[in-house]
């Protein structure tokens, strides 16, 4: 019976797996949880290495069976205050905080509870209560924002500093996230989760739902989707090739048929953000749950025909023209009119897009994704809205009511331009050459508005500005380099002086014995940090002729260092998106005047960040 364990309803098992696998069966995989979890609190205090391993087993089994499935309270909201607040998403980004600051008590409970004699704690126990609760992203993210706000404690290892910083952590929502623990406690749940992280390949759960290939949308190819019990799902696709790599969308399914629409793109960190903060908001509406994804043999639609009309109207102007149909309001709008400042100034642009789902669309100025018309009220339901294009509703403008001024949107950044000959010669097919040239007249549009707005019209002026901003880039560059060593050397002095304190009377001791044999076998170590410290101090040069700085003036000194890192790494992140727009907006001139033939050659500089 030594290979088995006892388990409470008097059935052995040989693995925590089995056990695992034996309840799902029986009691269905939520119900499991719960048993699982009891079982992992109960014994969080058991001392013997067979229960330690079978507990180990356990939490493997039950990670490996629900860390791919969408939980909102495991899912960490990506974006800072700023950005929640302009997709209208404040209250998601709270309750993430919310969520952070108890992460943070959970820990501190853990901890007390998975303490069984005296200064011996089941760590590892812990780590397993807080992860299944919360999350591994989570408890990595908050383990990973208390080590970096505290770079110059000691008490942390080497190893485990350079872990959290290897770490992208929304810093502003874990601002509150403090456990209060032992810092060694601490240290010791980081280990016992960096390790869980490797060896349970955690990166495959980073995202929810799940891995699939060779669905190819646009020329991307799907490589994670998830899907929910009303209909609605979304999909993480890349294209190496494409200037934006990587989009997440929304989609739905009709007819066997994976309609998408409302796509982010951009690198990788921006579609998994977007695809995160989705799902959160998605969720959060009820009880919306996953399942099964039933499109992985569906056809995919790559001919998506969202008819997107762009115009001015100045209230209801647009549906009084009485189109037949929804689809017909395309061809009511004026063929050649350039809008007035003055109709600019008092108009209001709309979005009106009709997908296959024949659902009508509104996307105001400021939103980030269009309002579909089901889900508004009064006049301007879809039914409502329909009745006012055949002429059976007139809707009066309530009295007084001033048209809505429009607020200026920021001009979009322009792309690369792609190379459509080389990619050609590399076997793309015509629908590539299709979709690439239409890129590239967009981003040329673009670049141009950009130039215009900045002024930049002038190929020589452009040329020097981008060449003082990449070195102003470089200088912020070398500048913080400069400033994360000076806090290295300052926090290891720091610690230095410290150990030295402490272990001075250590050393005179050893010292007053003669340098006893006897007396420094049993402090060892502390006669060898006294040591290192003041090897330390002797390479610096402080000595007789060259007093230590108190602990008192090396904090000041640390923390006006990282006051000034902290400045000068905001300019480096402006400095670093203007120089990547001149830079794209120069190689884009470039390969025009290229193109165009009969130019001066100019240098071509890539914004390849």
């Amino acid at each position: 019976m030594n290979s088995f364990k006892i388990i409470p309803d008097e059935l052995t098992y040989a693995t925590g797996a089995e056990f695992w696998a034996a309840n799902a069966g029986k009691h269905g995989q939520q119900e499991a949880l719960v048993i699982g979890r009891n079982f992992l609190n109960d014994h969080m205090r058991d001392e013997s290495h067979e229960m330690r391993q079978f507990c180990r087993e356990l939490f493997a089994a039950m990670y490996e069976t629900t860390a791919s499935i969408a939980d909102p309270n495991k899912i960490v909201y990506p974006y800072d205050f700023e950005t929640a607040d302009k997709r209208l998403e404040a209250s998601y980004y709270y309750a993430s905080s919310q969520r952070n600051s108890e992460c943070a008590r959970a820990i501190d409970a853990a901890i007390s509870a998975s303490y069984y004699k005296t200064d011996h704690y089941n760590l590892e126990g812990a780590a397993q209560r807080v992860i299944m609760e919360y999350g591994l992203e989570r408890v990595s993210m908050l383990l990973a924002h208390h080590i970096q706000e505290h770079d110059y404690d000691g008490r942390f290892s080497a190893a485990h500093k350079i872990w959290a910083q290897s770490i992208d952590v929304p810093a502003k929502s874990f601002k509150n996230a403090i456990p209060n623990s032992h810092a060694t406690l601490i240290d010791g749940i980081v280990n016992y989760a960096s390790q869980m992280y490797i060896n349970l390949r955690a990166d495959r759960f980073a995202l929810p739902g799940q891995p699939e290939s060779g669905e190819i949308v646009h020329g991307y190819e799907v490589t994670r989707s998830i899907f929910f019990d009303d209909q609605r799902g979304f999909a993480i696709a890349y294209d190496p090739d494409a200037p934006d790599s990587f989009v997440c969308w929304q989609f739905t399914v009709e007819s066997n048929n994976r309609d998408f629409y409302w796509g982010c793109y951009g690198d990788a960190k921006a579609a998994s953000d977007s695809y995160l903060a989705r799902i959160a908001v998605h969720m959060s509406g009820g009880d919306i749950r996953e399942i099964p994804n039933p499109l992985k043999a569906a056809e995919v639609n790559v001919d998506q025909d969202h008819a997107v009309v762009c115009e001015q109207v100045n209230g209801d102007s647009l549906l009084n023209c009485r189109p037949t149909d929804v689809s017909g309001i395309s061809a009511t709008m004026p063929e050649a009119h350039t809008p007035t400042d003055a109709e600019r100034e008092f108009a209001m642009w709309r979005t009106v897009t009709e997908s296959r789902r024949k659902h009508i669309t509104f996307l105001a100025p400021g939103q980030k994704q269009p309002t579909r018309c089901d889900t508004l009220r009064g006049d301007y339901t879809e039914q409502a809205i329909r009745e006012r294009i055949a002429g059976r509703l007139v809707v009066s403008a309530p009295a007084g009511m001033v048209p809505m001024i429009p607020e200026r949107t920021p001009t979009e950044k322009p792309g690369l331009l792609v190379d459509i000959e080389s990619k050609m010669r590399e076997g793309k097919g015509a629908a590539y050459q299709r979709w690439a040239k239409v890129h590239n007249l967009k981003q040329m549009a673009k670049t141009i508005i950009y130039l215009q707005e900045k002024g930049l019209d002038d190929y020589d002026v452009l040329r020097d500005k981008a060449s003082a901003t990449t070195a102003r880039f470089n200088d912020l560059s070398s500048r913080i380099r400069e400033l994360d060593d000076k806090l290295a050397a300052n926090a290891a002095l720091q610690k230095n002086i410290v150990t030295y304190s402490k272990t001075r009377s250590v050393y005179a001791e050893y010292k007053k014995s003669r340098w006893s044999k006897a007396y420094k076998s049993t402090h060892e170590a502390d006669i060898l940090l006294h040591q290192a410290a003041k090897k330390a101090f002797d390479d610096l040069g402080y000595g007789r002729d060259k007093k230590l700085p108190t602990v008192a003036s090396l904090r000041s000194e640390y923390a006006l260092a990282l006051e000034e890192k902290k400045k000068a790494y905001r300019e480096y992140q402006q400095a670093k998106t203007e120089m990547q727009e001149l830079l794209t907006a120069k190689s884009n001139v470039d390969r025009l005047l290229n193109i165009s033939g009969g130019h001066a050659e100019h240098e071509n500089e890539r914004a390849e960040l």
